[in-house]
């Protein structure tokens, strides 16, 4: 959005005008046969309509990428990840929890052959990701299938009766930072209880400003910043 930078390889990535027509948008309820929280559902299940309230071309449908594969790469990703900054840091990785460095260690033991694997089936991704973004705009869906979880749990074993791994609730956004795809989060009516639900939205690469633009057009049709909870420790406002 600030134009190119020489020290920034992507930065020289020439986006193409934007076309006169509507914006064509994807919602995607489930990502197939992945759990979603009914409350999750029924509130991001107004979206389309909102979307078409400012003008939005909206079909509904599967995602438009397999990711399939991908989940059982992330555990792996995290522990080589973890090896290479404790080895660039090792003051950090005398601070760090057993856990952790255990995932280190298992990192450090990783072959070669399968850091190859993974940059492969990532780079698949954004090669399947970019033909995808030629057909729509944007690509909307839940911003987690999981309703906010308790404190002490690291993630929700369980979402809509179905037991979940460590990344069950998060199978609509992880293949988008692996993707290198621009995306945001808006808040969509709460729970009934008050807890908060969000709705994602996710651009082609380099389309940060037009996913810019469509979160301020769906801000100003629903404000949301007075729903701003109160914090332990502030005051009321």
């Amino acid at each position: 959005m600030q134009g190119a930078d020489p020290r920034v390889l992507w930065s020289g990535f020439a986006v193409a005008p934007r076309s006169a027509r509507p914006l064509r948008a994807r919602y995607v309820e489930r990502i197939g046969e992945a759990p979603l929280d009914p409350v999750v559902a029924a509130s991001c299940r107004r979206a389309p309509g909102e979307l078409r309230a400012i003008g939005v071309a909206v079909e509904e449908g599967p995602l438009p990428v397999d990711i399939t594969g991908l989940n059982g790469l992330w555990p792996e990703i995290g522990k080589i990840g973890i090896a290479r900054l404790f080895a660039a840091d090792p003051a950090l990785a005398a601070r760090a929890s057993a856990p952790y460095r255990a995932m280190a260690e298992e990192g450090a033991r990783a072959p070669a052959t399968l850091l190859c694997d993974i940059v492969e089936r990532v780079q698949a991704l954004r090669n399947a990701a970019s033909a995808a973004f030629a057909e729509i705009d944007l690509l909307v869906t839940p911003s987690a299938a999981a309703m906010p979880w308790a404190a002490d749990a690291v993630y929700p074993e369980v979402i809509d009766g179905q037991p979940v791994g460590p990344r069950g609730h998060a199978v609509y956004s992880g293949w988008v930072n692996a993707a290198a795809l621009p995306a945001l989060s808006l808040p969509v009516d709460p729970a009934p209880d008050g807890m908060p639900i969000g709705l994602h939205l996710v651009a082609g690469f380099g389309r940060d400003d037009l996913l810019l633009d469509v979160a301020e057009a769906l801000e100003s049709r629903r404000p949301f910043a007075d729903r701003w909870p109160v914090l332990p420790g502030e005051v009321s406002r």
